[in-house]
């Protein structure tokens, strides 16, 4: 049995790296041995992994080998090659090809928790697996975003970037338009005026004190003008 994703040209190129995969496998498999399937068993997050190598017969464990680097990077790069943009890539795929050559099934698990017989991944890792390979919120499983506790995911990064700038932009905006009204009464000091140590600070009110400046305004008749900007603060 095997979960693909319906693309064709996809199909074809995974199709051969399963095959590398399938041959370093059975490179692998005792010669002095009984066993009719080699199966790979691989979690992975982030750049953290555990691979198991199980020899069966008829779908039963009888024993177990190491795996090597060459089938680990054999597993490692159908992963990042079966990643989707904002979908990311699976979490554990079950890989198992027949003794003789014959055939070879595979199982892609891309949202449910897989089980780690090593040391399970941390909160980096998870973090690790979202910058590796980004999903969007409507893929990130309620398990894995526990698993970050509390990390942002990049689309709420994103979505705090934008709010940032929106709130700037209306910063900006506002003191343009204050700018713009007071040249009209008289000529605008450049110059802001604050206090020297803000009045928040010894209990006076956030708003409109915590960003309250001065504006001086010359040549209104006689006078110059101070206004408060605080009252303007978005």
């Amino acid at each position: 049995m095997s979960e693909q994703l319906s693309n064709p040209e996809w199909t074809k190129e995974n199709d051969a790296r399963s095959q590398v995969l399938a041959d370093r496998l059975l490179d692998l498999g005792p010669r002095n041995s009984k066993w009719d399937s080699i199966r790979l068993d691989i979690s992975a997050t982030g750049s953290k992994q555990c691979c198991i190598v199980r020899l069966c017969v008829e779908d039963k464990e009888v024993g177990r080998i190491e795996p090597d680097g060459a089938v680990r990077a054999a597993a490692l790069r159908i992963r990042e090659h079966m990643s989707q943009p904002d979908h990311g890539t699976w979490l554990s795929m079950q890989f198992e090809v027949w003794a003789d050559g014959s055939g070879k099934s595979s199982i892609y698990n891309h949202s449910k928790k897989p089980s780690w017989e090593s040391e399970e991944p941390g909160t980096a890792d998870y973090a690790d697996e979202l910058r590796i390979f980004p999903r969007d919120d409507e893929h990130i499983p309620d398990w894995f975003r526990d698993e970050l506790k509390g990390i942002k995911t990049p689309s709420q990064e994103e979505l705090d970037n934008a709010r940032r700038e929106a709130h700037d932009r209306v910063l900006e905006q506002t003191a343009e338009a204050l700018d713009a009204l007071w040249s009209e009464v008289g000529t605008l000091d450049p110059i802001l005026y604050t206090h020297i140590l803000n009045p928040v600070f010894f209990g006076g009110p956030r708003w409109p004190g915590l960003r309250q400046a001065f504006q001086k305004i010359d040549n209104v008749g006689r006078v110059s003008v101070v206004a408060s900007d605080g009252l303007s603060d978005p």
